[in-house]
């Protein structure tokens, strides 16, 4: 068995891959203009409710897809690969979201933004037959906080069709709405293996040995990476041309100088690894 927890034993992928140290440092980089983007972004302003709805849906987006970023960069620094593979599903459904939403801007931001009274109310209602009373009592300077809730959600409940699905629709179909079901047949659905507990998530560093099995958690070769850092920059860099389209925050020169960066120092073909098909 190979990998342990020992902090004084930590795992360097840069020191085993020296290679993957520019590629290492793009990712900081990229991650380090959303927050820049996020920062010289104009105050939140709409010419109506509904615009500065979508507004506020996408700055969450991106700050979202920022976070996951960091996270990625920091699991696969320690080569933690399946756990990284994990967070770039969630970079993937944040793209898919964005780009369906953005055929419908404002109707279809609230929709994504009022199914939090929806969801908010249901767990409540659920946690109500696990948990005390008093424990998921509203907090004391809240005393109307669940009556708020309530209404809201009564307000809105007849828009959500399915319980778990903001849109009505699975990340598939909207995925193939937007005409973006290649993330989802090729990698997307592949990701999923990691997300949820079955014999494939543990592919990577569990095989088959003579009468025993081997457990081998580091990774073997600049290969196990690149893929995934590959798609997390593809997609997060689409992520923030959509924020910059939705704000007109005048970043596009500097998106575009991102992506060609990206091009030179992974050596892809832009047209075999953008996100569209």
């Amino acid at each position: 068995m190979n990998g342990n927890l020992d902090n004084t034993k930590r795992y360097s992928v840069v020191k085993q891959f020296p290679s993957l140290s520019k590629k290492f440092n793009f990712m900081a980089k990229l991650g380090e203009s959303l927050y820049s983007y996020a920062e010289r972004t104009p105050s939140l302003k709409g010419k109506c409710e509904e615009e500065l709805m979508y507004k506020f849906v996408f700055f969450h987006m991106m700050l979202k897809a920022m976070k996951s970023l960091k996270a990625m960069y920091e699991l696969l620094q320690l080569g933690c690969v399946e756990d990284a593979i994990i967070i770039l599903r969630s970079i993937q459904e944040i793209l898919i979201n964005m780009l369906y939403i953005q055929k419908d801007p404002f109707q279809r931001s609230r929709l994504y933004a009022e199914y939090d009274f929806y969801v908010r109310w249901r767990r409540y209602e659920l946690s109500k037959e696990i948990y005390p009373a008093e424990s998921i009592a509203p907090p004391e300077d809240q005393p109307d906080a669940l009556s708020i809730l309530k209404r809201e959600y009564d307000r809105i409940e007849k828009n959500y069709r399915r319980p778990y699905s903001w849109s009505g629709k699975s990340i598939l179909d909207m995925a193939r709405d937007v005409q973006r079901d290649k993330i989802y047949e090729l990698t997307y659905a592949k990701h999923s293996d990691y997300v949820h507990s079955n014999p494939n998530s543990a592919s990577r560093y569990v095989q088959e040995h003579g009468d025993g099995l081997i457990v081998d958690m580091d990774p073997k070769s600049e290969g196990d990476f690149i893929p995934e850092m590959v798609d997390a920059c593809v997609h997060t860099v689409e992520i923030a041309k959509l924020f910059n389209q939705a704000f007109n925050a005048g970043f596009k020169n500097d998106i575009e100088e991102l992506e060609k960066e990206f091009m030179e120092i992974f050596e892809v073909d832009k047209k075999k690894h953008q996100s569209n098909p």
